[in-house]
């Protein structure tokens, strides 16, 4: 879906982007699109192949991303050169770096480094000849800079954070009976972990609930790991956006362990939702959540974990100093009309340097 035209003399950027099925209105990218309307939005609707074996679904998924490219062609070949920008240039940069002409590539990367080597075997070539042709290039945490800067030589390479929708996602005062503990999220989650500490406290705290929020696939991941079925652990999955608030509004805390991660939507929401966070000890998540608002843990000790999460349900003092520290931090550093003002002003440095 293309936007409607704004005024040509506002427009300095064809921002490129498209919102994964699992992603709601309110979340990631596609909201950073709507606070960036000023500029030429192109939006790639995503279609849902949940219905086909997930083989199949990846390969579509590819096609699909590939073929919807070719929406930017009247604007690349535009007399006029501006800043064409990729929002998730891994998944959808195939050949905008042959097309681009006298315009500049932005791209804003969102995988860690540390995923790049597989990207490498098996994604779009495109997105690292993107690289190499781009003007700018976004990471989402600083500590992602350095690798991208070898990847990139000629752009320049600096990092704004994701964002949140400080509006929508809001802390909501919700009757609690029971301590719950709320997991969300697929990619590059550590369930592994989480079934391990769950196992602990489903065995000797019979008082502690559970929620875990994701697509099916995880789900049963998540299940096959825990290893047994209980009725105070909550799945679930295919939520409209408000349903999503309202796990996030009962939750005592977000239990978050990780294989990696650069920006990540849970945590970002539970920063703005005012819930206190426990998650793996990544350079990310601690640029993400800062000393205040959170706690972290190694993914190599249950037990330890396990008494760090028992300790924090037990202080419902610091949950509620750690929950608005998190408040104000999404407020003043993480509101996405922050992050876009910020995404402007690389515009104008690209277009006019």
């Amino acid at each position: 879906m293309i936007g409607p035209r704004p005024s040509s003399q506002s427009v300095t950027a064809i921002l490129y982007t498209f919102s994964f099925g699992h992603h709601g209105r309110y979340s990631s990218f596609h909201r950073l699109a709507h606070y960036l309307r000023d500029q030429q939005v192109v939006t790639v609707p995503m279609p849902r192949w949940d219905w086909l074996p997930s083989r199949v679904a990846t390969a579509l998924t590819w096609r699909w991303l590939r073929a919807n490219e070719y929406r930017l062609w009247p604007f690349l070949r535009s007399r006029q050169p501006r800043c064409v920008h990729y929002l998730y240039p891994e998944n959808s940069l195939f050949a905008g770096w042959r097309w681009k002409g006298q315009n500049k590539l932005v791209l804003t990367c969102h995988q860690p480094a540390a995923f790049l080597a597989r990207m490498n075997r098996s994604g779009p070539q495109g997105f690292f000849h993107g690289l190499a042709a781009a003007a700018a290039v976004v990471v989402l945490d600083e500590s992602e800079q350095e690798t991208y800067r070898r990847l990139a030589p000629r752009a320049q390479v600096t990092w704004i954070r994701h964002g949140v929708d400080v509006e929508f996602f809001r802390p909501v005062p919700v009757p609690v009976t029971r301590p719950r503990v709320l997991t969300i999220g697929n990619w590059l989650r550590d369930y592994g972990c989480w079934a391990a500490v769950v196992r602990q406290l489903l065995a000797a705290h019979p008082e502690v609930e559970f929620e875990v929020v994701a697509n099916p696939a995880t789900l049963a991941r998540a299940r096959t790991k825990l290893g047994q079925d209980s009725p105070r652990v909550h799945y679930r999955s295919g939520l409209t956006d408000e349903e999503l608030r309202d796990c996030y509004a009962r939750a005592s805390l977000t239990f978050l362990p990780l294989e990696q991660a650069v920006a990540n939507n849970a945590v970002l929401e539970s920063l703005a939702m005012g819930v206190p966070i426990l998650a793996t000890d990544l350079p990310a998540v601690r640029g993400y959540v800062g000393s205040a608002a959170g706690e972290f843990f190694q993914n190599n000790n249950p037990a330890i974990i396990a008494d760090q999460l028992l300790g924090l349900l037990a202080d419902a003092d610091r949950r509620r100093k750690m929950g608005a520290a998190g408040r104000r931090r999404a407020e003043t550093e993480l509101a996405w009309p922050i992050i876009a003002e910020q995404y402007r002003q690389i515009y104008r440095v690209v277009v006019e340097g």
